[in-house]
């Protein structure tokens, strides 16, 4: 939970500078934007009989944004698996989340821009083998802007998937991770 903490307190610290230093005097419009992230983790507690599990997660996010805020909702399928030799853990999820983001910089008049996300969802049981939980992430990364235009950006991730009725009804295990992803903004 200090990790969570962390990246809290550094996100709205830097929006909070950001938006000091802004004028507000002409209002952004909103226009919609995609995002598409492929984020791999590292898991950083025991989940089951000791063991961790790293997952690996693909993710689809459609909104509104303006110049550096913007809103959406995302549907993302996960793996977590264990990193044991012994077969181990092994789940899936489909997700689905509402989304934000924070651009420090605004995204027409510069190529490259530092952010942060966030975001809070909840894994259905869509299949007979998916696993359904309360799941939530925060990210800090940055956006490159190729020659043509697009945008792409890589982030350091914290990832929390709660697992609901494992193995029995009533048990809870919490998965939390640490990683990496890269995707393409549009």
């Amino acid at each position: 939970m200090n990790i969570v903490k962390l990246f809290i307190a550094v996100a709205f610290g830097l929006i909070a500078q950001n938006l000091q230093a802004q004028t507000f005097k002409n209002p952004q419009k909103f226009k919609s934007f995609g995002r598409m992230q492929v984020n791999y983790g590292f898991g950083i507690n025991d989940v089951f009989n000791e063991q961790k599990v790293n997952p690996l997660q693909i993710k689809f996010v459609f909104g509104k944004q303006n110049e550096h805020a913007g809103v959406g909702v995302g549907i993302a399928t996960a793996n977590f698996k264990s990193r044991g030799s012994n077969g181990g853990l092994n789940m899936n999820t489909i997700s689905f989340s509402a989304n934000g983001h924070y651009n420090l910089m605004s995204l027409s008049e510069n190529k490259q821009s530092p952010f942060v996300r966030a975001s809070v969802g909840y894994a259905a049981k869509v299949f007979k083998d998916y696993v359904k939980g309360l799941n939530y992430d925060a990210g800090m990364g940055y956006i490159l802007t190729n020659k043509k235009g697009a945008r792409y950006f890589v982030e350091a991730q914290y990832l929390t998937q709660d697992f609901e009725d494992f193995l029995y009804e009533g048990n809870k295990l919490k998965a939390e991770s640490i990683g990496i992803g890269v995707g393409i903004w549009f």
